[in-house]
């Protein structure tokens, strides 16, 4: 049921807003960083999936701080699906959210690190994994180049301008690139190819504005000896003096254009809840088991169809799918878990069998993509990123990312109805097998009591002959 997916292929998201450089130089650039770009994905009490890339042919990988704190290892993996596991980290800088990792020597050129800070106004492209979306590069401009420090008490103060050698001085480069969950950790580069910074946040309080730890905090990091440390002990980060420039999104809400909010809060599972309302029997209750004996699905039904809830398990025991009917029909909440730690994965609310309300998809326990319908038809399309709306969409709209989300959508309802499909059968075969039960049970029934007639009806009749016998034997 785990829906993310990541392709290998660079798609080159173009904004018509800026002006495209000649194409065979804009080719070799998304080229190069395809080759050096990789997905990062965390294993552990904490899972994560970001981006990072190839600093020193040696094996050095930079990336964000904040993708592997909490987490017990990671893996790195080339576009060419060359996968690496490791479980320390070369260096770290939290303040600057950055961390270097080291795997084997590659065969493989890497990004350039740019010498100094970019201009206002300067072309840059963001490169990385957005979530089930595949590598990517996206373009924008230079919106500020901003600084803060931290002194000793852990205090920042922000300021702008070129930057300096002073190892408190975090430096940001802000721009209008926009990002994706699963863009963490990757380049961000100039029109030279050359790294400008490490992408690390996103602006929650303004439309695609995102923030880089500059390249001046990544060649500190690269030239600071340090020793090799655990991935699993590295603390938890706490906010710093680069992070705290950038707010951070609300815990369980996200707000759509026009003021709308949605709660994730209704995506709580409540077990039972639709059932109690609409009265169903909660006695009457099927269960599928795996071979192993572990129950693999629970539905509530009413005689051939569903009604209730629907619990599918995966054979871990963790859920797979909740699903609500009302005589048959999707009602309510449809939840989709994923397997590796049972976060959501796909929500899908319905109204008589209608999409109805909001279908959302999750990336790392947010939502990437909220789509909302009204009585089966699409109305908008949200790409989000860290708990805030990156991008709208009308379903008219021709545009790439839009195409492929939605037809992850609908390979996804596929799925889902095909499982469906294999539980409405299911209860209807029981529903089968208790009928004819019945009709057997009717039937042997039926045959019983028509002996018992046939015997009563016999009885009488010889009550009527012995009786006649007897009157003829008296006249005589």
């Amino acid at each position: 049921m785990h829906t993310k997916r990541v392709g290998i292929a660079v798609v080159v998201l173009l904004s018509a807003v800026h002006p495209v450089r000649g194409e065979e130089e804009f080719s070799a650039i998304v080229e190069q960083a395809r080759q050096a770009v990789v997905r990062i994905e965390t294993a552990g009490p904490k899972r994560s999936v970001g981006a990072g890339f190839l600093v020193d042919k040696s094996g050095l990988v930079a990336t964000n701080y904040h993708l592997l704190a909490g987490a017990q290892e990671c893996t790195v993996e080339f576009v060419d699906k060359r996968r690496y596991r490791v479980a320390q980290v070369e260096a770290v800088e939290h303040s600057a959210d950055l961390a270097v990792l080291r795997i084997p020597e590659q065969d493989v050129e890497a990004l350039m690190l740019a010498t100094g800070p970019p201009q206002q106004g300067d072309e840059v492209y963001t490169f990385g994994v957005p979530s089930a979306l595949g590598f990517r590069v996206s373009r924008g401009v230079v919106s500020a180049v901003t600084a803060v420090n931290e002194d000793r008490d852990g205090q920042s103060k922000a300021g702008e301008g070129p930057s300096t050698n002073d190892p408190t001085r975090i430096e940001l480069v802000q721009s209008d690139a926009p990002i994706f969950s699963g863009n963490s950790g990757g380049p961000l580069l100039s029109s030279r190819g050359e790294v400008l910074g490490v992408n690390s946040w996103q602006i929650t309080q303004g439309q695609n504005l995102s923030c880089a730890s500059a390249t001046a905090n990544l060649r500190r990091l690269l030239e600071a000896a340090q020793s090799a440390t655990p991935i699993a002990g590295l603390p938890k980060p706490q906010p710093s003096a680069a992070s705290s420039k950038v707010s951070q999104p609300a815990a369980t809400s996200v707000t759509l254009p026009g003021g709308k909010l949605l709660d994730l809060a209704i995506f709580k599972h409540q077990p039972g809840q639709l059932a109690e309302a609409a009265g169903t029997d909660t006695s009457n209750v099927l269960t599928i088991n795996y071979a192993s004996g572990k129950e693999a699905v629970r539905v509530q039904r009413q005689a051939d169809v569903l009604h209730g809830e629907s619990v599918s398990y995966y054979e871990t025991g963790k859920p797979m799918l909740v699903a609500n009917y009302l005589n048959g029909q999707r009602q309510g909440n449809f939840l989709a878990y994923r397997a590796d730690d049972g976060g959501l994965a796909f929500v899908a609310q319905y109204r008589k069998q209608k999409r109805h309300g909001f279908v959302v998809l999750f990336a790392d326990g947010s939502p990437w993509l909220i789509q909302e319908f009204e009585g089966d038809r699409p109305v908008a399309f949200h790409l989000c990123e860290q708990m805030s709306v990156h991008k709208t969409f009308q379903p008219q709209e021709d545009d790439p990312i839009l195409h492929e989300a939605v037809a992850q959508l609908e390979e996804l309802g596929k799925t889902l109805t095909e499982h469906e499909k294999k539980v409405k059968r299911f209860v209807r075969s029981v529903d089968l097998d208790e009928r004819q039960q019945r009709a057997a049970e009717n039937s042997v029934a039926a045959r019983a009591n028509s002996a018992k007639r046939r015997a009563q009806r016999q009885a009488a009749n010889n009550a009527v002959v012995n009786g006649l016998l007897q009157r003829s034997m008296r006249g005589r």
